[in-house]
């Protein structure tokens, strides 16, 4: 392993900071602790600043254009376009957050050896997704519910149905957790992460491997078009039975009243 103690071996501002940030001054929280706080600040700083970038990309018209063509080569089973936006999104997004990948470097190579392990990889990982699930549960939860919207006409029990709605999404973020846990705690998902920033196959992963091929290795290694289908087709029935049951209950008080009348 190459020697990077301290602050040698051109580690740059963001380094020496997240060093002292990451448990290697005195505080009231022990290293450990202070090195989750920092690095879950860093964590949150990107996921949500790329939320919005990925938000206002989406809006750019040449984007659209772009996305509509890969989407019509991979119909015709040509992915190369498709992969081609992808890599121009995971530079951009590398560039950006240069700085706080090298705060993050510095957060988990613990022993300062300058080499990423897969037990410090693992730790990176967990906290990562643990994170990721918490800046994105909003946003689906949102998304699920407007979606529920559109498709009910405008009536008596919109609101009711809406409610509902509320109540079933509220345990989307559990089982999220539970989801990611299965899924993404395990030594395969490291092993993967860990090889995909692996750039010379020298079994070991280095800062500069590390941040530059750090959004590559979370986005080929997280599928979460998976994890969106197996909610749905978790939530939507549970949804559906509970809709079925409000709109059961007033066509039985309809034909009461019509009894009665």
């Amino acid at each position: 392993a190459r020697a990077a103690t301290g602050w040698e071996g051109g580690g740059g501002d963001g380094t020496r900071r997240a060093i002292i940030e990451c448990g290697m001054s005195e505080g009231k929280h022990s290293g450990a602790d202070v090195h989750v706080l920092a690095a879950r600040k860093v964590i949150q700083k990107i996921l949500t600043e790329n939320m919005l970038r990925i938000q206002e990309r989406n809006q750019n018209k040449e984007y659209k254009k772009e996305v509509a063509e890969a989407n019509e080569a991979a119909r015709k089973l040509d992915y190369s376009k498709i992969k081609k936006l992808q890599e121009k999104d995971r530079l951009a997004a590398t560039k950006l957050y240069q700085n706080s990948l090298e705060e993050l470097w510095g957060c988990f190579d613990e022993n300062r050896d300058g080499v990423l392990s897969l037990e410090e990889n693992g730790k990176l990982m967990k906290l990562y997704i643990e994170v990721s699930v918490e800046v994105t549960q909003k946003r689906i939860q949102e998304n699920f519910i407007q979606g529920v919207m559109n498709t009910i006409p405008h009536g008596p029990k919109k609101e009711q149905i809406l409610e509902v709605a509320k109540k079933v999404v509220s345990k989307v973020p559990d089982w999220m957790k539970q989801w990611t846990t299965k899924h993404f705690n395990t030594d395969d998902f490291r092993g993967r992460t860990l090889r995909a920033m692996d750039v010379n196959r020298d079994g070991k992963v280095e800062k500069q491997e590390f941040t530059s091929k750090f959004f590559e290795a979370v986005q080929d290694g997280i599928d979460y078009s998976e994890m969106s289908q197996e909610m749905s087709a978790h939530f939507l029935p549970m949804l559906q039975d509970e809709i079925h049951q409000i709109l059961t209950r007033t066509c039985r008080m309809t034909d009461s009243f019509e009894k009665m009348d």
